[in-house]
């Protein structure tokens, strides 16, 4: 168990334009995104989420960010889990 982790939620409801957030420390990403507003299917890093045969959920898999900028596409919602944030508050 790794004290003092945090997480960030970032909502890009832009719908053409991507922005980004400096990272200090490395990260691990985890957009939500679709081909467009209305449709039914939701992606994960790009993979549709999908129930398996018996209605099991799907892996859900983080991609691993270095620190720098990040970049978040128009009209997506991203967590980013910071491990090793060492935030005091969360010990």
């Amino acid at each position: 168990l790794m004290l003092g982790g945090v997480s960030l939620l970032v909502i890009n409801t832009d719908r053409q334009a991507s922005h980004s957030l400096m990272l200090s420390t490395e990260s691990e990403l985890y957009t939500l995104d679709a081909a467009s507003l209305s449709d039914a299917e939701v992606r994960l890093n790009g993979a549709v989420l999908r129930l398996g045969a018996g209605d099991e959920l799907p892996a859900i898999q983080g991609a691993p960010v270095i620190a720098g900028p990040a970049i978040f596409g128009p009209t997506t919602i991203t967590f980013l889990a910071i491990p090793t944030a060492a935030n005091s508050a969360c010990r």
